[in-house]
C-alpha cells in the first residue's frame, strides 16, 4: 500500500480547497491509520488548531464519532490535543502516527499532553518513538486470560494475555464489562505476530480497530529487554489493521501505513 504522497503532506493545508460549506459545518482531514494490505485500519480526524473554538472540541469529536479526533498546532514540534467521543485523553498512538503522516517530513516530533514522540518516515510507513515509563504491575487475570498486567499509559490499561487467538476472537463487550480499558492478546505466530483487541467503553470507544497506546503497553509487559512484533487487530470489526511494534527498555516505537481519504465534514447542530 502506498503512503500518503509527500506532495500532499509536506505542507499543512487541509482547508485550502473549499471553505466550510456552512457556519455549522466543520471540515477535517480524514485519514485511516495502521491499514493492512490496503484495507481496514483505524479512522482519524485531524483538525488544524484555530479552526474550531476550544470549547467545541469535545462536541466536534463526538459528532465525528471516530475513536479519536486530533486538534493540531503544526510546526517542527507539533502539538496535539486528542479527544475520543467521550473525553480528552492524555496519550493515544494512532492519532500521533496519523498526524505525523499528515504533517509530513518537516515535523520531526509531536508533543502530546504527557510527553513528546520522535517522528520518522520510512519508505512506506510512518513511525513514532517515545519513552513509556509508567508503572507496570501484575494483576489477577480475568477468566479468559492466562496472565495480566496493569500498565499506566497514563490511563490504566489492563493488558491480558489469552491462551490462543480463538479466545481473543470470541470476546465481546459483555465479557470485558467492568474491566476498564482492556487490551487482550494472544500469539498468532509465536514470538512474531500478535492478535489483539482493545475495549475502552469508559472513554466512549466500545472497541477500537487499531490501538497504538495499547501496543506500547504490551511492549512494557514483555520480559525481553529488546524486541519487535507485528500486531494484527480489528478483524472482528471488519477493519483488519497492522501495527509494527519495537522496543528497547522503556523506549518504544509504533509504526504503520496511513491512507489519506481527503476532506470530511461534520455539522455541529
Amino acid at each position: 500500500m502506498s503512503p500518503i504522497p509527500e506532495a500532499t503532506v509536506a505542507v499543512w493545508a487541509p482547508y485550502d480547497s473549499d471553505p466550510c460549506p456552512s457556519p455549522g459545518d466543520v471540515q477535517f482531514r480524514d485519514v485511516v491509520v495502521f491499514t493492512r494490505d490496503g484495507a481496514g485500519g483505524n479512522p482519524l480526524a485531524v483538525i488544524e488548531f484555530g479552526e474550531v473554538p476550544a470549547n467545541l472540541w469535545q462536541r466536534t469529536a463526538a459528532a465525528i464519532g471516530y475513536s479519536e479526533t486530533v486538534f493540531v498546532e503544526p510546526g517542527d514540534t507539533a502539538v496535539v490535543h486528542i479527544y475520543t467521543p467521550g473525553r480528552r485523553i492524555p496519550f493515544a498512538g494512532h492519532p500521533l502516527v496519523g498526524t505525523a503522516a499528515v504533517l509530513g517530513r518537516h515535523t520531526t516530533s509531536i508533543r502530546y499532553d504527557v510527553g513528546t514522540a520522535r517522528v520518522d518516515h520510512d519508505a512506506d510507513m510512518t513511525r513514532i518513538t517515545l519513552t513509556s515509563d509508567g508503572d507496570v504491575r501484575s494483576a489477577a487475570p480475568p477468566e479468559f486470560g492466562v496472565a495480566a498486567w496493569i500498565v499506566e499509559m497514563p490511563l490504566p490499561y489492563l493488558v491480558v494475555e489469552a491462551a490462543d487467538v480463538d479466545v481473543v476472537a470470541r470476546l465481546d463487550a459483555q465479557a470485558v464489562a467492568g474491566l476498564g480499558e482492556v487490551y487482550v492478546w494472544a500469539w498468532e505466530v509465536p514470538d512474531e505476530v500478535v492478535r489483539s483487541r482493545f475495549f475502552a467503553p469508559g472513554v466512549g470507544v466500545e472497541e477500537d480497530a487499531a490501538t497504538g497506546s495499547a501496543a506500547v503497553a504490551l511492549a512494557r509487559t514483555r520480559p525481553e529487554e529488546e524486541g519487535r512484533v507485528v500486531i494484527h487487530q480489528g478483524e472482528e470489526m471488519g477493519r483488519p489493521s497492522q501495527i509494527q511494534l519495537a522496543w528497547s527498555g522503556t523506549e518504544v516505537s509504533i509504526g504503520g501505513h496511513v491512507t489519506d481519504l481527503g476532506l470530511g465534514s461534520v455539522r455541529l447542530d
